[in-house]
This record gives C-alpha cells, sequence and structure tokens, in this order.
C-alpha cells in the first residue's frame, strides 16, 4: 500500500511539475527542484490519507475481536515499586531495576532493565500529578540514576514563587 501511494504521488508530482514548469515558461533547470517539493507535498499527503484509512481498518479488526477502546490507563507507585495498568494487562516495576527516567515527546520514559516503560503525560492528569509522579521516581534512582536523568530532575523542581 506504501509503495502505491508513493507511485501515485511521485506520478502526480511529475505531472504537476511539468504544468508548472511548461506552463509558466519558467527555465528547464527549475523542473527538477519544482518537482521534488511538488513530490514531497503530494507524498506526505497521500501518506497522511492512507495513516488514516490504515488506522481505521486497525481499530474495525480489534473492534471485531472484541477489543474496544479507549482503554483505561492507571499509574500506581508505592514502596516497592511502579504499576501500570492498560485494560487487562498489568506491568509492574519494581524500584530496585529503574535505572533513569526521561520525557520524549508526550511520554515520561522510565527504564528499567533497559527495557523502557512509556507513561503518557496527557494519563497524569495536569502538571501537578505529573510533577509529583516524576518526583517519586527520582526518589527512588540511585545518584548515578538522577545524574543521568537531569530533565526529570529540572521538572521535578516546584515552580518558583
Amino acid at each position: 500500500m506504501a509503495l502505491a501511494g508513493g507511485l501515485i504521488a511521485a506520478g502526480l508530482g511529475g505531472l504537476a511539475a511539468y504544468i508548472a514548469v511548461e506552463g509558466f515558461d519558467a527555465p528547464g533547470w527549475l523542473f527538477a527542484p519544482v518537482m521534488v517539493g511538488v513530490v514531497w507535498t503530494v507524498g506526505l499527503g497521500l501518506v497522511r490519507i492512507l495513516n488514516r484509512f490504515a488506522m481505521g481498518q486497525y481499530r474495525r479488526r480489534l473492534a471485531a475481536r472484541g477489543v474496544t477502546g479507549p482503554l483505561v490507563w492507571r499509574f500506581e507507585t508505592d514502596e516497592v515499586g511502579f504499576r501500570r495498568e492498560i485494560g487487562g494487562i498489568e506491568t509492574r516495576v519494581k524500584w530496585a531495576v529503574v535505572s533513569e527516567i526521561y520525557p520524549v515527546g508526550p511520554y515520561w520514559v522510565v527504564l528499567a532493565q533497559g527495557a523502557p516503560i512509556f507513561v503518557p503525560k496527557r494519563h497524569l492528569a495536569g502538571g501537578d500529578q505529573e510533577r509529583v509522579f516524576v518526583a517519586e521516581v527520582l526518589n527512588h534512582l540511585t545518584p548515578e540514576g538522577r545524574g543521568r536523568s537531569a530533565a526529570a530532575v529540572k521538572f521535578a523542581e516546584p515552580p518558583a514563587a
């Protein structure tokens, strides 16, 4: 499907570039850069459309198997570790194996024995709960782990009054 989208984008882009250069009596050397720009624009548009179509199919197929969304997310910390529950799947991580925490786009990533545990920021219900969660994880890290988690340390600092 991606190959077909790419071929369609290249064809439409080439046609649009040809019309743009020839229709406006532009110099011939302008054809290649215009074609590249148009192909990229058309290609990215098609990728976006195909992605929406594929995600719709994915959700419909999951729904046909009895998996409906959105799934409920829960996060809990205690003296033993961290628990993440997504729908019926639970992940439990002991503090002793957590080595660092860092932000990546809309997620906090808790690294435990080299395995990333993604925690979406949107499920932490606001800045204060997010700050408390990050501070809790930082409290259980070693000094070396806090050193590797500089962005989290900066985020968890209380706001200046």
